[in-house]
């Protein structure tokens, strides 16, 4: 008996409350739907798709603490929207490849990371996302003044 295909519908509604319960600070509740939704990506072989999902799985994992997994993760992901042609998709994801290397104390990595999907964002005239990235920018050299004068409020 062959089995069926999980419909993209549902894969990519457990995708949308994966992200709800990130947003909402659930990590362990996010991760287990991004998991299911993963998997029914990948049986219908969708690769962007797939990226969507490891790219919350990686944000998911950096909030438990887990900086090193979350690199992988991302990483992973970046190269697939790479190898699907997804550059908007990549360039978003530049956003949590920065925040694993700010959160790991790599200042430098973060910066070049945020720089990266800035760059893109701007050059499309995209102001939510240009919004975005300028923003960790900002928050990343207020973190880098505090350090280095840490009697600052």
């Amino acid at each position: 008996m062959k089995r069926a295909k999980p419909p993209q519908a549902l894969a990519e509604t457990r995708y949308q409350l994966g992200t709800i319960e990130r947003l909402r600070g659930n990590a362990q509740q996010a991760m287990a739907h991004f998991e299911a939704s993963l998997q029914m990506r990948f049986e219908c072989g969708c690769a962007a798709s797939q990226a969507d999902c490891l790219a919350g799985m990686a944000q998911c994992l950096l909030a438990e603490g887990r900086a090193t997994q979350a690199e992988a993760t991302i990483r992973y992901a970046l190269r697939l929207f790479r190898d699907a042609g997804s550059a908007d998709s990549e360039a978003a994801a530049m956003a949590a490849l920065g925040d694993i290397h700010a959160a790991s104390g790599r200042p430098a990595e973060a910066r070049a990371a945020y720089a990266e999907g800035l760059s893109y964002w701007s050059r499309r005239g995209h102001a939510r996302w240009t919004a975005v990235f300028e923003a960790k920018m900002e928050r990343l050299q207020a973190s880098a003044e505090e350090a280095r004068d840490p009697s600052r409020e």
